[in-house]
């Protein structure tokens, strides 16, 4: 199925336990607004963790899938993903905020802002404002999706991070803490896999065009590469971890 909504369109979750919209694999969501009628996706109340976010599952490779075996999210088993094809399409997200979400499900299994399942490069992803997120703002399990004009404001978690052989391009991307942050909140959380570190495709991003602001008070470290995963960085500025500016641990 196919997912059309029009720019200026507010989409409000109710707010319960696992409220999420969801793009199963060989469906699309088409969610393009514009720079003066965004769409915007938000719960019950300005507070975060008042929905549980978007996700969207596809078809690209994940190292955690194995042959004709899909993966199961670790927060809901009813969504699947994974698969061979790395140009997979899930459709487009342009000028979209997602607001106060990420739902904890169970200790260590949440929803994120935007979960990004095994999508494909063939997915279109830019101008994406995520703002105030209980957990993670952008996470990626594997796949190959590239994004540009990424934005992460009061994001209480990591504001990108990736696992399970991501591959993809981020371009211009801008994260800045809240004073609410976690304790291990991190600019940037990159794993291949943990305990199968050496898991191929490896993670490894490539990430142009950073900019990463802490507030000195909360959260860890500003950018956090370890389990196996690599990454290509350039143009980077981070400023203002509680811990340090980059650790390579694993």
């Amino acid at each position: 199925g196919t997912l059309t909504i029009e720019p200026g369109t507010l989409i409000q979750g109710l707010g319960q336990q696992i409220d999420y919209l969801a793009v199963q694999p060989g469906s699309k969501i088409y969610a393009e607004g514009t720079p003066t009628a965004p769409i915007i996706f938000t719960g019950p109340t300005d507070s975060p963790g008042s929905w549980a976010g978007l996700v969207i599952a596809g078809n690209a490779v994940n190292n955690s899938c194995t042959g004709a075996t899909p993966c199961a999210f670790e927060a809901d088993s009813n969504i699947t993903f994974g698969g061979s094809d790395d140009n997979d399409s899930s459709g487009a997200l342009r000028y979209v905020q997602i607001r106060y979400a990420g739902q904890v499900i169970r200790e260590n299994e949440e929803l994120n802002a935007l979960t990004l399942l095994a999508v494909g490069r063939g997915t279109v992803i830019d101008h994406v404002h995520v703002h105030g997120g209980k957990d993670d703002g952008f996470e990626m399990f594997g796949g190959s999706v590239n994004a540009k004009y990424l934005l992460g404001t009061a994001v209480e978690d990591d504001c990108l991070d990736f696992a399970e052989g991501y591959t993809g391009k981020i371009q211009f991307a801008y994260c800045k803490q809240t004073a609410t942050a976690s304790g291990d909140s991190n600019g940037v959380e990159s794993d291949n896999d943990n305990p199968a570190s050496d898991k191929l495709p490896r993670t490894q991003p490539s990430m142009s065009n950073l900019t990463l602001v802490g507030t000195g008070t909360v959260g860890n470290e500003g950018i956090r590469i370890r389990r196996g995963s690599g990454g290509n960085y350039s143009n980077v500025v981070v400023t203002g971890y509680r811990d340090r500016c980059l650790n390579l641990v694993d």
